[in-house]
Formats: C-alpha cells, sequence, structure tokens
C-alpha cells in the first residue's frame, strides 16, 4: 500500500493537503498511514520525505518547508543531507563569479541559487528540482517585484525554462545529479546543464537538449579538468577552471575560523602588540629623558642666574666701597682747607 497521509482532528475534512499543518497550530501532529499500521510523528524537517504530493500541494508547504524538498514523480525528497559546508561554499563561489561577469544587450541573465524549476518526468506526475544554481533569461527588478506569489514561489514552470542549470554533486545525491536530474533536464529542454562533480574532480558540460542523447539525455558531453577553463557560457566568460571552482580561495572569515591561522594569527598579534607595547615604553622613556634635560638647563640657568646676582651683589658692594672711601677722602680735604683758614686768620691778626 502506498504511504498516504492523513491529518488527525475533527477538522481533517476540511483540510485540502491533509498532511499539512496550520502555521497558527504549529503542536499539530499527523498520522500517517503505511500499510495496515499508522506511524505517528510530530511536523518536524524530514517528516514528509517520500510522501506523494501534487504540485499545488507541494508549493502550499508552510513555513518554506518547500525549500528542504524537491518533488520528483510526485513524491516528495527531503534535501537536508544533500549538502555540506564544501558544498555551500563552492555554490556561493561560482554564483559570485558569474555575477560579476560583464554582459549587456541580448547576453544579461538572471542569476538564481536554489530555486524551483518545473521539469518533465517519466510519468503524469510532476516534479520539481531545485537546482544548486539556475541562469535565467534577463527579467528587470521591477518586473519581478510585481510578479504574483506563486510566481515568485516558483520561477521556472511549465512552459519557462532556465538557459543553464548547475548542480554540484554530494555523496548522497551524485548518482541523482549525473542521471536522473540530467534526464530531466534535457527533456524539459534546458539547453545547459553543469555538473561539478566533487568526487571526480570534474566539471562536465552537457548540451543538446531535448534529443535523447547518451549523455543523460543531452547529445553532447565535454568534461575539464585541472586547469583547463570551463568551455560554456559564463564559466568562459570568467575563465573559471575545475580547480578554481572546486577549491575556492578561503574568505577572510574561514581563514580566522581555521585552527592553525588563528593560532599564527594570534602569534602575529601578540607580536605586534608586544611590538607597540615597547615603543610606548621608548616613547615614554624618551619623554623622561627630555624632562630630564629640561630640567637640568633650568637648574643650569638657575644656576647662572643666582651667579650673576652674586656678581652684581659684588659689584654694588664694590661700588659702595668706593663711594665711602670718595666720602672720606672728600671730608679729609675739607679739614686741611679748614686748617689752612685758620692759619691764614691767625696770621692776619698777628701782623696787625
Amino acid at each position: 500500500m502506498p504511504l498516504s497521509p492523513t491529518r488527525t482532528g475533527t477538522d481533517a475534512a476540511q483540510d485540502p493537503f491533509p498532511l499539512l499543518g496550520n502555521d497558527s497550530d504549529p503542536d499539530v501532529s499527523f498520522n500517517l498511514a503505511l500499510g495496515d499500521g499508522e506511524l505517528q510523528g510530530e511536523a518536524i524537517p524530514g517528516s514528509l520525505h517520500l510522501v506523494p504530493c501534487t504540485l499545488d500541494a507541494y508549493l502550499e508547504l508552510p513555513n518554506k518547508a518547500e525549500d528542504r524538498y524537491e518533488l520528483s514523480e510526485g513524491v516528495l525528497f527531503y534535501r537536508d543531507t544533500m549538502a555540506d559546508s564544501n558544498h555551500t561554499k563552492v555554490r556561493e563561489y561560482i554564483a559570485s563569479k558569474l555575477r560579476v561577469a560583464k554582459l549587456s544587450g541580448s547576453r544579461r541573465v538572471n542569476i538564481y541559487t536554489e530555486t524551483k524549476v518545473s521539469v518533465q518526468s517519466q510519468g503524469s506526475s510532476s516534479s520539481v528540482r531545485i537546482p544548486d544554481i539556475v541562469i535565467g533569461p534577463y527579467v528587470s527588478s521591477h518586473s519581478s517585484s510585481t510578479s504574483s506569489p506563486a510566481s515568485k514561489k516558483m520561477i521556472f514552470r511549465a512552459g519557462k525554462v532556465p538557459i543553464m542549470a548547475i548542480e554540484i554533486t554530494s555523496p548522497s545525491n551524485r548518482a541523482v545529479d549525473l542521471c536522473d536530474k540530467s534526464i530531466q533536464y534535457s527533456k524539459t529542454g534546458i539547453p545547459t546543464y553543469v555538473i561539478v562533480d566533487r568526487a571526480g574532480r570534474r566539471v562536465i558540460v552537457r548540451t543538446g537538449a531535448g534529443q535523447s542523447g547518451n549523455h543523460g539525455g543531452y547529445q553532447c558531453e565535454r568534461v575539464f579538468q585541472g586547469e583547463q577553463i570551463v568551455d560554456c557560457r559564463l564559466f568562459r566568460d570568467q575563465a573559471l577552471t575545475p580547480n578554481m571552482v572546486l577549491d575556492p580561495p578561503q574568505t577572510a572569515e574561514e581563514v580566522i575560523q581555521s585552527p592553525i591561522k588563528r593560532a599564527k594569527l594570534l602569534a602575529t598579534l601578540e607580536k605586534e602588540t608586544a611590538k607597540a607595547a615597547r615603543a610606548v615604553v621608548a616613547a615614554e622613556k624618551g619623554k623622561t629623558t627630555v624632562a630630564v634635560a629640561a630640567a637640568k638647563t633650568a637648574q643650569a640657568g638657575a644656576t647662572a642666574a643666582r651667579a650673576e646676582t652674586e656678581v652684581e651683589k659684588e659689584r654694588t658692594q664694590e661700588a659702595r666701597a668706593e663711594t665711602e672711601v670718595e666720602k672720606e677722602r672728600t671730608e679729609e680735604a675739607k679739614r686741611e682747607i679748614a686748617s689752612l683758614q685758620r692759619q691764614i686768620e691767625e696770621l692776619k691778626r698777628r701782623r696787625t
């Protein structure tokens, strides 16, 4: 018996997609009927894995849960284990390089990361894939801002085909990227499919969609390794090689987070801090030396000033002494003159 979702509660009859919870009722639980038994589970990430689902119900998954699932042949597949830190790093590096490509006129494109693409599948059931990177026809920001909510949730619906899809393999989905998705992308008519095969250390470019070719549904396949420039649109413009995209340079944040790099940075920081401290001490020492020299100069100036004062004092005393001598000489001369005058007066009296 196929896995079928049912919801517990009195309002199950009114719910168009019984498995889905209500955003205002986060504690809702479900019953997943499996054979003759039931599996009781909470609405947690991954709980909808392998659950049958229609396209409309898929797009109505709450809280952006659809971003964690792909829809293949009408069955949900959980994506949480597909990516790791290196996978994310490779995806962001490629997207950033493609975004800075100088394109103009008819060569302008829009670049999306992890956007939904409606693809053709083997049967009549709907399939929605979420390539790591999608290159689409150029759409202005004004046009995209006026799109309907449904169009924003899935830009590439049936009849809207991307120019290129890029997938970065992970151990859990490598075979799907190389085969299943390739066939679906070819049937959908996506002209170029690029596979960044991390396990194989290569970049695969497939072209010739819709021709039922031998390369995952594509007619042509070219494989690039090492320092070969990947010869396809945008990659060629940026001269990207497999080694560049598989081993992107570390960001400043990653360098800081690396234990070895962090230890080196800390050692360098400590060295620079010690150097700065020594410079401060030297500067303070220099300031002290200058202050001492200034104090000695001031002291010498004061001593010189005192010496000059003493000299002036001695000169003043000498001048006073000379003045006293002159005064005494003057008094003595006056006395001698007075004595002579008395003698003259005495001689005058005697003659008379």
